[in-house]
């Protein structure tokens, strides 16, 4: 028969062994593993945001274009002509065959002339809309009077204002290709704003 001493040294040998096999007492790897560490909390939150310019804008950003003249014209964006636009007639560009914004934007007579201008970047066109009122929508564009008729510009929601006056600047100017037109005081550079109930 085994004295308590022997015992007591079997048991200390025992356990000694089974504390050798599995470690320390801190948690098994798989218990440790379902705790992010710093560098997994960092990789998570570090999504790739596309460079500038790098994407195409989408339909919300296509321009239109509103002649009420008799005068040949030519959309421009960012120095290249993009689409002659004939008299009386309107178009609509898709922004995906433009490109990458911003975009500088120039309506001008046949002749060069510049008629109007105004810059596209991303944020000038957007939305909001709360669960109790109604939505928002922004956009960019220009317009000219002239006593042949309205040219107006735009992305995003068309141009509201005011009827054409009935006294305008002539369109001489953009007939032919003899003289500049100062515009300044005749064209609207829009930030439209509008809400739809």
């Amino acid at each position: 028969m085994m004295s308590a001493r022997s015992i007591r040294q079997i048991v200390i040998g025992v356990t000694m062994a089974l504390t050798s096999a599995c470690g320390s007492s801190s948690p098994p790897d798989a218990a440790r593993s379902s705790v992010p560490t710093a560098s997994h909390r960092a990789d998570s939150s570090s999504a790739v945001t596309p460079t500038a310019g790098s994407e195409l804008p989408d339909e919300r950003y296509d321009v239109w274009v509103s002649n009420q003249t008799p005068l040949q014209l030519r959309l421009v964006v960012n120095g290249s002509a993009v689409q002659d636009i004939p008299g009386s007639e309107q178009i609509r560009v898709p922004a995906s065959t433009i490109g990458p914004l911003p975009w500088d934007l120039t309506v001008e007579a046949i002749n060069g002339t510049p008629m109007l201008a105004f810059r596209v970047e991303a944020s000038s066109v957007g939305g909001t809309a709360s669960p109790s009122g109604p939505f928002g929508v922004r956009g960019v564009g220009s317009r000219i009077d002239l006593a042949c008729g309205r040219v107006d510009a735009w992305v995003g929601p068309p141009l509201l204002g005011p009827m054409r006056p009935e006294s305008a600047p002539p369109c001489d100017p953009y007939e032919s290709s003899a003289g500049l037109f100062d515009t300044d005081w005749i064209h609207q550079d829009v930030a439209q704003a509008s809400t739809i109930d």
